[in-house]
């Protein structure tokens, strides 16, 4: 529950309309034993707002964290799920881009050195991969700002942590900060 309307409020609203939107959208997979599931997002089931409180209730995701299984798991789950995003990027759904703050490409390229620093300040150890991950962006940046225009859907706080793997379903959670960039 939040009592005004500041940024945790708007990132719990920002989930509401992302669950609303993607509730019902599910994608098919198949583990690296061959196991067919689908990935989803947990669905929405009520939201109550009163007086400036607000919070919701979703389904639960039955499973496991990913973050406690084995690394072979962990990368297969990963690539499933960007899969999952990034055919909701290719999907042209006006409705996600109506809904969902967008991120120009401006903003992108300001930002990212400041998650970039933050997660440096966290793990001093990756220093060297952070700066690698940087290079990559900005090359990736640069060729997609000049030759592509194209926006595509970011969850902003994907880890493993926020993935949950069930027998037959990965849940992936925490969408409150997503956004179109």
């Amino acid at each position: 529950f939040y009592k005004s309307k500041n940024l945790a409020y708007r990132q719990i609203v920002n989930e509401i309309n992302i669950l609303r939107l993607l509730s019902d959208i599910d994608a098919p997979y198949s583990d690296s034993n061959g196991t067919k599931g689908v990935i989803r997002f947990s669905a929405l089931r009520q939201v109550f707002i009163k007086n400036n409180n607000i919070a919701l209730v979703r389904d639960f995701a039955e499973g496991e964290v990913l973050a406690n299984q084995s690394q072979d798991k962990k990368i297969h789950t990963v690539r499933a799920c960007l899969s999952f995003l990034k055919q909701l990027s290719i999907t042209d759904n006006k409705k996600i881009y109506r809904v969902l703050p967008v991120r120009s490409p401006f903003q992108m390229f300001l930002l990212f050195p400041l998650y970039r620093l933050i997660a440096v300040v966290k793990d001093m150890k990756k220093m060297r991969f952070y700066f690698q991950l940087g290079l990559r962006y900005y090359s990736a940046f640069t060729i997609r700002t000049f030759f592509s225009a194209r926006y595509g859907w970011a969850h902003k706080d994907l880890h493993s942590g926020n993935i949950i793997t069930g027998n037959s379903e990965i849940s992936i959670i925490d969408p409150q900060v997503a956004v179109i960039a």
